[in-house]
């Protein structure tokens, strides 16, 4: 949703601050996608090993316990659900609308 939402952003902040730094949002944003994906991947990892996960050895498959089955449907499902859920919230609450955008454009234009 970031990204479909960036473009507002830049505007309305244009127009509060009269500069234009969609450089740096824009480098936020992605800076914040990729520290995420990173983040997601090396705690998935831990939480993989932490309940018994068994890496594959020589391309031979290994069994995996029940622990490390529960750990893939919920590192895999549950999570990024819930993830997914609480990013819900904070569009939810994301308050710039087309109203808003126009109040601050009247009021750059007065000066």
């Amino acid at each position: 949703m970031s990204v479909s939402m960036l473009g507002d952003v830049r505007a309305y902040d244009r127009l509060l601050s009269g500069e234009g730094r969609e450089g740096l949002l824009s480098s936020a944003i992605a800076m914040t996608e990729k520290v995420s994906f990173a983040l997601g991947a090396a705690v998935l990892g831990v939480f993989l090993q932490a309940l018994g996960y068994v890496p594959t050895t020589g391309g031979a498959l290994v069994p995996q316990p029940a622990s490390a089955l529960l750990a893939l449907k919920l590192g895999y499902a549950v999570i990024p659900a819930a993830l997914f859920a609480i990013n819900g919230l904070f569009v939810w609450a994301y308050d710039l609308d087309e109203r808003k955008l126009a109040a601050a454009a009247a009021a750059a234009a007065e000066g």
